[in-house]
């Protein structure tokens, strides 16, 4: 019986990365937030009215012949097909931006005026356009009275040709802020039957759209320096860090950050449960039997029937190393 040999890597390292720049806050993720736990929460879906039944058509049709081109043409995540969008739908009279504040919002007026109305407690409705890089929207009906502000969030998916709602959920803002530099914050728990469903509970929501206009050379910046990590489950560009002081810094995110970024894919690996010193990620026998896999072992003299099975550790210890235990000659290799 042919005996089947293994040999195992492992691998460690940090990045440490420092700028100095101007930067503009970038808007929400296009990613889903978060779920949080609700406890003892009443939950009031209603059926979505035919005002809104008329305003969601309208808007599909505004903008699905472009949403068509851009997926012909595999852009749809391009940022001038963006932009094409937010302008065809200001052009219809429709407050739009796009989710990463790389596009000045249209009909910001209108937006500017709700936002007196918050403040007079006077009642007012409006509803604006945020739309994706992923291939969609997310549609923001607002409606206020007495000084409270409900929030209606639609998100619509492009695909094969046409544009679905896929999920909608209600809450009233329980943060409402127009900034003096322009931004417009808001935030709630916001439910959805299939939401509630599944999980008894609701998800936070935290919304942040650019509504005045923007000096372009700050957009520049960002996305030369600050959007390929972006603040997304980092906190690279919120802590104060130094090359000798970057005690701080969470670098246990920033490998599922820049893996896609490097192979324009997700990272296949699963980190395991241990994350409160340094995230261990388990790479599977797969990536050795690939050529640059097949490379690494000959540059370790590796040669014959063995298969590659290795491990990331990205991380720092938390404390002095313990001592290893013995090893087995050329069994365990340690690549940095």
């Amino acid at each position: 019986m042919l005996l089947r040999k293994t040999v195992w890597f492992w691998k460690s390292g940090l990045a440490v990365i420092s700028f100095v720049l101007i930067f503009s806050i970038s808007g929400c993720s296009d990613t889903p937030p978060e779920e949080d736990t609700v406890s003892e929460t009443v939950i009031d879906v209603q059926d979505v009215s035919e005002e809104e039944q008329e305003n969601e058509e309208e808007i599909i049709n505004i903008c699905i012949d472009l949403y068509d081109k851009a997926a012909e043409e595999n852009k749809l995540d391009d940022l001038e097909i963006i932009r094409s969008i937010v302008n065809r739908l200001g052009e219809n009279e429709y407050p739009a931006v796009d989710s990463r504040n790389q596009v000045n919002m249209t009909e910001a007026e209108q937006v500017l005026e709700f936002c007196e109305k918050v403040d007079a407690q006077e009642e007012a409705e409006l509803t604006i356009l945020e739309i994706s890089y992923l291939g969609g929207f997310v549609k923001y009906d607002l409606h206020t009275k007495d000084g409270n502000v409900d929030v209606v969030r639609s998100y619509y998916g492009y695909e094969n040709g046409e544009i679905q709602k896929e999920v909608t959920g209600r809450y009233q803002a329980e943060y409402w802020n127009y900034t003096e530099e322009g931004y417009l914050m808001f935030s709630g728990v916001w439910f959805s039957e299939e939401l509630y469903v599944l999980t008894l509970s609701g998800a936070e929501e935290h919304t942040a759209l650019r509504v005045q206009p923007l000096d372009e050379t700050y957009r520049e910046l960002s996305r030369k320096y600050l959007n390929f990590i972006s603040f997304e489950r980092n906190n690279m560009f919120i802590v104060d860090w130094s090359e000798e002081d970057f005690g701080d810094l969470n670098f246990y995110d920033m490998y599922d950050i820049l893996y896609p970024k490097v192979n324009g894919q997700y990272a296949p690996y699963v980190a395991d449960d241990n994350l409160s010193v340094s995230a261990v990620y388990q790479i599977p026998k797969e990536e050795f039997e690939s050529e640059e896999g097949k490379e690494i072992l000959k540059s370790l003299g590796i040669e014959g029937d063995y298969e590659g099975i290795g491990h990331c550790i990205l991380g720092y210890a938390d404390g002095p190393a313990p001592k290893a235990a013995p090893r087995k000659d050329s069994y365990v290799y340690h690549i940095d």
